[in-house]
């Protein structure tokens, strides 16, 4: 996915458009003002899994599960699952 730069006075103008780019998961736009970076227009589908990621994240027990579930992994501690 592409990440685009594009200045305030030109995203207002083209805003219906960029909506439709973020929504379709072409690109992110990140939107400057006077040349710095001061928002990004990002799919919602993007949003929630980044909020997804930082709840797990914050968690810490599901964090230790995972790095032990990796362990786990490296270290050929798997159990295979009878198919049904």
């Amino acid at each position: 996915m592409a990440t685009n730069t594009i200045p305030s006075t030109q995203a207002r103008k083209k805003f219906r458009e960029l909506l439709e780019e973020v929504d379709e998961g072409k690109s992110r736009i990140i939107i400057t003002k006077k040349g710095r970076a001061k928002a990004a227009l990002v799919s919602i589908d993007e949003l929630e899994g980044w909020e997804e990621t930082l709840d797990i994240l914050a968690n810490k027990e599901e964090v230790k599960s995972i790095r032990q579930g990796l362990a786990d992994l490296s270290a050929s501690k798997v159990v295979s699952w009878p198919k049904s």
